[in-house]
Parts: C-alpha cells; structure tokens; sequence
C-alpha cells in the first residue's frame, strides 16, 4: 500500500480513538430516555439506532413523564436537552448570538457538506421570503394558480368525468408543488424545463443522502470520508448543473432595465454582491425547504379529507361560493377560505412534521430561570408533537387526540356566521404550536406555504371528487428518527366534476 493510504489508515484510527474517550455529562442529574451511550461511548451506534427506529415515542415518554422538567435524548445526529415548553416564553426572543437556528439546522444535516452552510454567511436569503416573497403575493397567485391548472391539464387528463382514475398522492402533490414553486422562484420559461426541475428535486434527496452517509461516523472522520462517498459526487453534479442553468438568468436579471419580479430576482435585487454560486446555493436550499414540509402537509390533508368525506361537501360549497364571488384565484380568495383553512391547521397540528422542534445551539453560557446553566455547544429542542397532543393547549372543543376540523374555526356545524379569529389561522402560532417555530427565528415563509398548500387542494376540491379506493382507510404516518411522514405509496382516486 501506498503512504498516503497508511497514513489515512493511521489518521482515522486516531480520530476513532479520540471520538470513544469519556466525556463527562454536562447536565449531571438530568434524566435520559432511551439508551445511554455507555462507557467509552461504545452504546452510541446503540442509542442512534433505537432514536431512529422509535425517537417519536421515546420523546413523547419523556414529555409525558418529566412534564415540566427537562430531559435528555440520544438521536439520530447529537445529544440533545429537551426543554419543557415553560422555557419559551424566556428563549423565543434571544438574539441569535446566543441561541442560533441555522446553525442547528447545518449541525442536524451536516450542511457542510452539502451547501446548506450557506445559510450561515448571512440571513438574507431568510429576508427576502419575510419580507418580498410575502409582500408580493397577492401578484404571485394569479400567476401560481395558471400554473397549477397548466399543471393539472398535463398530469390528470386521465381523470375524466365517466370514472374514477387513481393518482399516486405524494408524488402527484409534489410535482404540483414544484410547479408552482418553480414558477414563483425562477419564473417562465425557465420554470417548466426539465433540467431545472430534475435538479431541483435532485438537491433535495442529495442533502439527506449526504447526512444519512456521514452521521455514522465520528465527527473528526467526516471530512476525510465524504470524498469518497456516492452522494458527493452526485451533490457536485447537481451544483453544477444549476449554477450552469441559472447563469444566463442571474445575468439578465442584472441587467438595469429588469425588474424583480420572482424570487430570485428578488435575491439578486437586494444582494450587496451577487455571487452566482452563493444565489444559486440560496435558491436551492429554499426550493427544498418549501418542497418538503408544503407536500407532506398537503398530502396528509388530503388523506384526511378522503378519510372524512362528509367535510369535503361543505369544504368544496365554500370554494365554489368564494370563486363566485371573487371571479377568480387571488389573495383575497385564498384569505376567505375560512373552512378549508382551519381543516389544514388541525391536519397539521394532528400530523405534527416533527416531534422535536425549536432546534438551537447555544452560542454563550445562558442559565435559565430555574437555574439551569446551558453551556456553549448544548442543543436544545422541545417536544412539539407530544405539546400539539398536549389538553393543556388543546382542550376545546375535543381532547387533543380527537381530529376535529372546527377547532380553530366553528363553522362546520353552524349555520350563524362565526366570529374570525386571525390568531387561529393556518399560519398563525398560538401556544402550543411549534410545527413553524417561534419568536425571532420563526419560519419567514410560512404565508407562502399556506397560499401554495391552499391553492393545489382547493383546486383539487373545485374540480374534483375524491376518495380513497373501495376498503382502503388513511394509511398510518410513517415515522424515522423525529420526523413524520405521510405514506408515499397510497393512492386516491380522482373524477372530474361535471
């Protein structure tokens, strides 16, 4: 063997053994669920391992048992504390250099190796969704509602008004979704073309392929490994690819005469200096924020409604009078969608997209109101599922565990005009609810997401009947590590309204 592979050999057998020393507990006398990582650290595959398989119940135990006390959890990635929800009040508003999201989120995907650390060089891109993506919606949806229907026309030609034709849900929402999306972010032509589609969803599968091929090993052996792993050619690739696409875009929307009017005009528009590299990075990683957490949400409503067909009848009057009334798809029909809206934030509140959420790493010493001192480097989260099942937030009109799509809107039932609560809507975040984060870190495109997760099942509901096929029941979420997912396989079966 040549030198240079004894001496890899040599490095990594000395990364291994330092990454096995003991470590002494930070937080002596807080309990653990699950399995400890043992002396030595010789359980800690053990203990990723069985996170992986049950993390939802081990935190939902935990929660359940400690309530208002913290505890700690081995998960797939990192030790993390879990804070009781008393604590919010005093940690949603601290400056990111003391409690830090993105760097949270780089640490769980190991954003390092595949350019979701670009989230880390500034908040810009966090910004331009709060402020320009929101602000300019009531122009977008006119423009997003043409191409759903473009969409559709392509996609469901087979759903005719004689017979019931079958659709596989997740990846038909999903395609739906990156239209849409596409068209918002990059605008036409460059929204329909192969190429930047392909890519789009390509990045989005290579950034958990990568962290799902490094988290097995020690930190200090990633850097040596992940050349030569798979997914980081792969993952060069796809960069590539797309900074080759959007290059004559970023030009052209440099150009003086060129006015904003996408997303990614909007990032070069407001950008000190545009780096194509850094905008294309940007692009990207929100095109995989807004694809994932949108389709998993409109996918588990749409299940819901197949599972509950009596709402769908009150669900499709509602568009029907709505559209009457406002002649067409727009932000003011969107925003009178009262029924559909409160039938969505309970299909999200009981199919919570994590069971740990508030992700932060502490940046500087912090000691909370109890005395509790978190150190540099803790990660803390909280249990936001078990908090979304929780009857201290969630006691009327049903208990938490019941689904009830008049929680947050009593108008299913009624016959009066019901009094509009704004701090009930979709997007809103009422206590209790951590599925968009909260305080200074709080998701900035959480409006978007609710036009585009409105518009794609509202025109669903407007042209279409749907149900599951004969004997079938909503399929259980699928559950890995903290995460929830709807089944991928179920299909539904979709006719065209005449």
């Amino acid at each position: 063997m040549s030198l240079v592979i004894y001496l890899f050999i040599a490095m990594s057998l000395i990364i291994l053994l330092i990454s096995t020393l003991p470590r002494r507990s930070r937080f002596p006398g807080i309990p653990r669920v699950g399995k400890t990582s043992g002396l030595l650290d010789i359980n800690r595959a053990a203990a990723k391992r069985e996170f992986m398989n049950n993390g939802h119940r081990l935190v939902d135990a935990g929660y359940r048992k400690y309530r208002d006390k913290p505890f700690i959890v081995q998960t797939e990635d990192m030790e993390r504390l879990i804070l009781p929800p008393k604590f919010l009040a005093e940690l949603r508003m601290l400056p990111e250099t003391k409690l830090n999201q993105s760097i949270a989120l780089v640490e769980r995907w190991l954003g390092h190796y595949s350019g979701v650390d670009i989230v880390l060089k500034s908040r810009h891109h966090s910004h331009v969704c709060r402020v320009q993506l929101t602000q300019n919606l009531p122009e977008f949806v006119p423009d997003m509602a043409a191409e759903l229907s473009f969409a559709m026309s392509r996609s469901l030609i087979h759903c005719s008004s004689r017979e019931y034709a079958s659709i596989p849900t997740y990846s038909y929402v999903y395609s739906m979704i990156l239209a849409v999306s596409s068209r918002v972010f990059v605008g036409l032509p460059l929204s329909r073309e192969k190429a930047w589609l392909d890519n789009v969803s390509a990045y989005l599968n290579e950034v958990a392929a990568i962290a799902d091929s490094l988290r097995p090993y020690p930190r200090l052996l990633r850097p040596l490994l992940r050349p030569f792993l798979a997914p980081k050619s792969r993952m060069d690739g796809i960069l590539s690819k797309a900074l080759e696409i959007l290059g004559p875009a970023i030009q052209e929307r440099q150009k003086p005469h060129h006015k904003a009017n996408d997303l990614l005009g909007f990032l070069i528009s407001t950008s000190k200096v545009v780096n194509p590299k850094e905008i294309t990075l940007k692009l990207l990683v929100l095109n995989a924020a807004a694809l994932h957490t949108s389709t998993m949400v409109a996918v588990h409503t749409l299940y819901d409604l197949c599972e509950r067909p009596s709402y769908i009848v009150d669900l499709r009057a509602e568009i029907k009078d709505v559209l009457k009334e406002e002649g067409s798809w727009r932000i003011s029909t969107i925003n009178k969608l009262r029924k559909l809206d409160s039938f969505m934030k309970e299909s999200m509140r009981y199919n919570q997209p994590n069971a740990l959420s508030f992700d932060r790493i502490v940046l500087t010493p912090h000691t909370l109101s109890t005395g509790l001192h978190l150190p540099i480097g803790t990660f803390i989260s909280m249990a936001s599922e078990s908090m979304s099942r929780d009857p201290t937030y969630y006691s009327s009109p049903d208990s938490p565990t019941i689904f009830n799509p008049s929680r947050f809107h009593q108008s299913f039932a009624r016959t009066e005009k019901p009094i509009y609560n704004p701090l009930k809507e979709f997007t809103s975040i009422e206590p209790g609810n951590l599925a968009w984060g909260n305080g200074r870190q709080t998701c900035p495109g959480r409006w978007y997401a609710g036009v585009v997760i409105k518009l794609v099942v509202g025109t669903l509901l407007e042209g279409y009947e749907m149900k599951f096929p004969e004997g079938v029941r909503r399929p259980e979420n699928l559950y890995r590590n903290a995460g929830t997912m709807p089944c991928v396989k179920q299909e539904i079966l979709l006719r065209e309204l005449v």
